[in-house]
């Protein structure tokens, strides 16, 4: 039967008609309909129905005489078996309200179900049913809204809250099992479940009401994998409700054993998301026939989705859908307004239609805000708030993914706790795994348990970084031999937390002195022990640790550099000092101790000036050395033709070296307190016939030059094209600088030379103006997460992968000319038409990503023709609902920003409390002087071509060029962001520029901004 579809995100499932019969009349007609066949198959025991329903109404007589009726709640304490089945459709038959209590359970938890829910009776004991005829069987209410039975779950607060299920939902469930899972009378089901868990019911009704056999194990074989692989065995069971977890095991269990479980043949799946691992995969590989169907319910309403993958099983999804609607029910994928989400999307799951449970047992307050009415329905009818989340899938079903409120913050990005479980159980090497929240002090830390025999915790973790992003990556993982679960078969996700916890706490013992070490430190903000000759990160650690470590020292009496801590350097290396006043006073000017002055002329002899460095260039210096590959090399092609004097061209590059210390500098870490930039006399300017793949920032210059042909091979008067690839470092040469560099290059081949230019000074704010900046970035980033693109891990690739969008010369034209004539820039709207993109991409309310703006002071002498780093990079945020608002947003703001960037994007990081940053870039080229106004003939010779071109440690950098062939070119590192990512990001940013063109060509100029504000 087709479903009926509205809209991408309300799916309802088909129409279709349900027993008009109450489940206890189901129970009554199975009984009397299959009496001959065997309804429980017990180790010791076997029951017909007959015998079955004759029990069943001894039972209701006895709790008729003990004064139960309609409507009231018995409690059944009673281990798994024959009296507590019989008991529980005893209940049912009267149309009293059933509430399981499962003696495995705590007694405190057992003692808090009793006394919130109040039943009239207490089942504890089994009290024997007399031989002979039983009465007759009682009337039940056939009304579907009647109360059939509670059930309870554990609540946010810690009280466990009671779930009243009516008649209606499970006669709709049961009619779709009969449909679903056509079996003839007696094919064997197994009561695996809880007893006080809902998917308990779902076994016994869809077998009692359908003549099948309900098959009771031995107390301890549902523990024992290889047990139950055993009896299930010798059983011969054919269906089985299970979740993941004992799936895993016993899949495993069952191969490591050659059980081969002929006779299974259905397989419900229900309570967590169906996550193929590889145990289980192996076992469905082997079993093509077995049918597995993912169900997805809970407590207040029956299973409401089903998906039943088909096919190669290694062509299954990861994780496996959660479907399509049941009949006669409705899911719905909402917003935060309760708005339909675009298809693709992640929304709020939201259920209606006859699925529903009444509500909380006691607790309209909490009924009322979880059941809402449901704006898509009949008047009067409500809808579900799961709390969890869903995304439409391309086929039409839903996939999900995660819960709302089982979400936790990692880092300062949102983390489900689901997702990390199915990344561990996909990882080689691991059975089963699963991921908990700790908290350590004022951090919350992801750590996991996995069941991963012989495997190296090390190992794993570097396995998993190389395919997620860091935040996914547990800080700390422990093998265990099993996951712990709850009664209910799940994994217990709270007993995981205080597993690892425990774990940990060795590395805390003891107050935390100077004499701890960076590793004692480092310990106690992780929570874990540390292998001291590894760095921070490698030890589990982030950015925010090395903040946490560095403040941990400090409050010990000593000072540890948070850039050691950041570039990998091993903790048992990394130096402390006891801490001094003046380091709480501003910066003074740099003043060296003999030991960190004899560790620069050892790199530098002849050292010429010994600086400070500027934030920005602190962050850059920390980001290159902790990479295996340098990030941010920067590559200037310059093409030459006509007759060339190679002397000339080699005294031109030497030129360049001694006019710019920015090229003669070192970089150094090694020995100093603080990195220092070192400034080295002129040198010859390196030359080979290839461009190097790094530069050695302690080994000045920063500057390289190469060509197919050296300089001393060519021939006087060559005449020939000649190909010169200059390769700098970001710290050394910005984009102003590219053209400088080339420029200054030309003219000193030509004999035009002026002497070194003197490097303005960097910004360093003083202390109250970085108070100021850090004050501005908390208030206006507050709550506000930084965008990540990275999809494919964090390890970043040895080289960058290059797109270009190009866009609409027309366009372009005629909305610079508005914008201008607004006192506005095509930046703003380039700013804005990415943040577009990345919030239509993430699926998230705002964006939050980097650009840089240029820090050279117009006044300062020298300032054009210095050549150095004089950027700083700030964060911008896209909030507006349109690209119109979004540029008068970007417009108002990057003034201010570009104001308060000096302090650098570790200290606004630091303000804005994220530990890790944003990974995509924007960058204007379009207001720069063009490299190609460099082109053209010249004294003998021509320049034929000049490019430049850098890398970065962003996942993604845009260059936007609104010149005469405008274009976006977006250069990224395939190893971390997919290519179809970049390309989407680049289509999207494109079509709002041309969207902000086209809007404004109907609109005439009159209306546009007036503002003089100018970006």
């Amino acid at each position: 039967m087709s479903r009926v579809t509205a809209d991408a995100s309300i799916l309802r499932g088909p129409v279709a008609g349900v027993p008009s019969t109450s489940v206890a009349g189901l129970v009554r007609d199975a009984c009397t309909a299959h009496s001959g066949v065997t309804a429980l198959l017990l180790p010791d025991e076997r029951l017909s129905y007959a015998e079955l329903g004759r029990r069943v109404r001894w039972r209701a007589a006895a709790l008729v005489e003990r004064g139960v009726g309609t409507g009231d709640v018995v409690a059944v304490e009673l281990p798994r078996g024959a009296a507590a089945v019989e008991s529980a459709l005893a209940v049912i038959a009267l149309g009293a309200i059933y509430l399981p209590l499962d003696p495995e359970y705590p007694a405190d938890r057992l003692r808090a179900v009793v006394d919130d829910a109040a039943p009239r009776l207490v089942l504890t004991s089994d009290e024997a049913v007399p031989d002979g005829p039983a009465p007759a069987w009682p009337t039940s209410p056939d009304d579907p809204d009647s109360a059939l039975y509670a059930v309870y779950t554990s609540g946010s607060t810690g009280t466990p809250k009671g779930v009243v299920m009516t008649d209606g939902p499970l006669r709709n469930l049961l009619s779709w099992h009969r449909a679903a899972l056509p079996c003839a009378p007696g094919t064997r089901v197994a009561q695996l479940s809880a007893l006080g868990f809902d998917v308990a019911l779902h076994e016994l009704l869809a077998t009692v009401t359908t003549g099948k056999t309900l098959v009771v194990p031995e107390p301890d074989v549902r523990r024992d994998p290889h047990r139950l692989a055993a009896w299930l065995a010798a059983t011969r069971v054919e269906q089985l409700f299970a979740p993941t977890v004992v799936l895993t095991h016993l899949a495993a269990a069952a191969d490591a054993d050659g059980v081969p479980l002929a006779a299974l043949h259905v397989v419900l799946q229900s309570g967590e998301p169906l996550i193929v691992t590889e145990p289980l995969r192996e076992f469905l590989r082997a079993r093509p026939a077995l049918r597995i169907l993912n169900q997805y319910g809970s407590a207040e309403m029956q299973d409401v989705l089903s998906a039943e993958p088909t096919g190669p099983v290694d062509r299954w999804p990861e994780p496996v859908p959660i479907g399509l609607p049941l009949q006669n029910t409705s899911v719905y994928l909402l917003d935060e307004r309760l708005q339909p989400v675009p298809a693709g999307r992640p929304g709020r799951l939201f259920v209606g239609g006859a699925g529903l449970a009444r509500g909380y047992l006691r607790r309209p307050g909490l009924t009322a805000s979880r059941f809402v009415p449901d704006p898509f329905g009949p008047p009067g009818r409500r809808m579900y708030d799961t709390g969890d989340l869903g995304v439409r899938e391309p086929d039409g079903g839903i996939r999900y993914a995660g819960r709302r409120d089982d979400q936790v913050k990692i880092s300062g990005f949102r983390v489900e706790l689901g997702e990390v479980d199915a990344v561990l159980a996909a990882t080689p090497g691991i059975l089963a795994g699963a991921a908990a929240a700790v908290t350590r002090g004022d951090r919350t830390v992801l750590v996991a348990a996995v069941v991963a025999p012989g495997a190296d915790p090390a190992a794993l973790r570097a396995a998993l970084a190389a395919r997620v992003p860091a935040q996914l990556v547990p800080a700390r993982v422990e093998i265990v031999e099993s996951l712990p679960t709850t009664p209910s078969g799940k994994t217990d996700r709270a007993a995981v937390a205080a597993l690892l916890a425990e774990a940990g706490s060795v590395a805390a013992a003891g107050p935390v002195t100077a004499a701890s070490g960076v590793a004692g430190l480092a310990a106690e903000a992780l929570g874990h022990p540390v292998d001291p000759t590894l760095g921070l990160f490698a030890n589990g650690g982030d950015s925010l640790t090395a903040l946490v470590v560095a403040a941990a020292g400090r409050r010990a009496g000593v000072a540890i550099e948070v850039e050691h801590l950041l570039v990998g350097t091993p903790l048992a290396r990394i130096a402390t000092e006891p801490v001094t006043a003046s380091e709480a006073r501003p910066a003074a000017p740099l003043v060296l101790a003999e030991s960190e002055l004899n560790a620069v002329q050892r790199r530098v002899p002849e050292v010429l000036a010994i600086e400070s460095l500027s934030p920005s260039e602190a962050g850059m210096l920390a980001g290159a050395l902790a990479s295996s590959h340098d990030p941010y090399l920067v590559t200037i092609t310059v093409t030459l033709r006509g007759t060339l004097d190679p002397a000339r061209l080699r005294a031109a590059a030497d030129d360049l070296v001694a006019r710019h210390e920015s090229l003669r500098s070192a970089f150094l870490v090694d020995g100093v307190r603080r990195p220092v930039r070192a400034v080295a006399p002129p040198a010859p300017a390196p030359w080979t016939t290839t461009p190097p793949q790094r530069i050695e920032l302690d080994r000045p210059p920063l500057f390289h030059v190469s060509s197919p042909v050296p300089p001393d091979r060519l021939p006087p008067g060559h005449v020939d094209e000649l190909v010169l690839t200059i390769t700098s470092h970001h710290l050394a040469v910005d984009g102003w600088s590219a053209r400088v560099l080339v420029r200054d290059l030309l003219d000193a081949y030509d004999g035009v030379t002026s002497g070194a230019v003197a490097r303005p000074p960097l910004r360093t704010p003083d202390a109250t103006a970085a108070g100021r900046a850090a004050d501005h970035w908390s208030s206006s980033l507050r709550d506000r997460e930084p965008s990540v693109v990275a999809d494919r891990g964090t390890v970043r690739g040895p080289a960058s992968a290059e797109l270009t969008v190009p866009l609409d010369p027309t366009a372009v034209d005629g909305a610079r000319q508005r914008l201008r004539a607004g006192g506005r820039s095509f930046s703003a709207l380039a700013l804005t038409a990415w943040g577009l993109a990345l919030r239509d991409e993430l699926g998230s309310a705002d964006a939050v990503f980097g650009t840089a703006v240029a820090t050279r002071d117009p006044a300062a002498p020298g300032s054009a023709d210095a050549v150095g780093l004089f950027i700083d990079t700030v964060p911008v945020l896209v909030s507006a609902p349109d690209v119109h608002s979004g540029v008068e947003e970007v417009a108002a703001a990057l003034p201010t920003a570009a104001r308060h960037g000096a302090i650098g994007l570790g200290a606004i990081a630091l303000a804005a409390r994220w530990p890790a940053l944003f990974d995509t870039v924007v960058v204007d080229e379009s207001d720069a002087v063009s490299l190609q106004g460099l082109r053209g003939a010249r004294d003998g010779y021509s320049v034929a071509a000049v490019t430049a071109t850098d890398r970065t440690e962003f996942a993604v950098s845009v260059l936007v060029d609104s010149g005469p062939a405008p274009s976006l070119r977006l250069t990224y590192d395939p190893a971390r962001v997919d290519p179809d990512r970049v390309a989407r990001l680049g289509r999207a940013a494109a079509a709002a520029v041309g969207d902000y063109a086209a809007a404004i060509a109907r609109t005439p100029a009159t209306s546009a901004s007036t503002s003089t504000s100018s970006v």
